[in-house]
């Protein structure tokens, strides 16, 4: 009898738990809120929604850089959503399996690069003061379209904080699978790149001051 009562009490127990346990992963009692929801609610929220173009950018500035720690955790799609869209291919306006986790990925991402919109300096403070790569690597991931963290990376190549160097440095061969010789002939590449750019940039400003003291000199017959 008190073997029955103790496996009665024992299972009561662990399903109190299990309740208490998805009740605070659902409503997320601690977290910071915007007009009552989380910054996972209100994604949830808008990836049921349609045709609701920029009405968003309130929540994205409200949640501010906090909205990364959620984003980066949807930052990849469910390994099943690719299976689903090939399906819903086969019946064009049939089906639409995983519309609403399709949705969820794409507002992620279109959210973070709105933080990176918000504040301009949010990378290169990143940059000089997480020692994290992985959580670089997964920032750029999510705040890149596919094929463009290079392109970003290379915005601070030429920075004058030695951190942020050897930070784009580190993650840039990271990405690309480099060794210290590839890298090296492609920042000597920038670099002359970078040249050329401040020297065409001082030739026009020469230029416009010139045109801009004898205006008549643009009328001068070629020779």
């Amino acid at each position: 009898m008190k073997t029955n009562r103790k496996i009665i009490l024992s299972t009561v127990s662990l399903f109190a738990l299990l309740l208490l346990l998805t009740a605070i992963v659902q409503l997320e009692p601690f977290a910071p809120r915007f007009k009552g929801r989380t910054a996972n609610q209100w994604l949830n929220y808008y990836s049921k929604q349609k045709n609701l173009g920029q009405r968003y950018d309130k929540v994205v500035e409200a949640f501010g850089t906090n909205l990364l720690t959620t984003l980066l955790a949807h930052k990849d799609p469910p390994f099943w959503l690719p299976a689903a869209n090939k399906f819903n291919a086969l019946f064009p306006g049939r089906f639409h399996f995983g519309a609403e986790a399709s949705a969820k990925w794409h507002l992620t991402r279109q959210w973070a690069h709105l933080v990176v919109q918000q504040n301009p300096q949010l990378e290169r403070e990143f940059l000089k003061d997480s020692s994290d790569d992985k959580f670089l690597l997964s920032y750029f991931e999510l705040t890149c379209w596919p094929g463009d963290l290079p392109d970003r990376l290379r915005l601070h190549v030429l920075d004058t904080n030695q951190v942020v160097q050897k930070r784009m440095e580190y993650l840039l061969k990271e990405y690309r699978h480099w060794d210290d010789k590839k890298f090296a002939r492609w920042l000597k590449d920038q670099r002359k790149a970078a040249s050329q750019i401040t020297l065409d940039r001082d030739a026009y400003s020469t230029f416009r001051a010139v045109m801009d003291n004898d205006p008549a000199l643009l009328f001068l017959p070629e020779l």
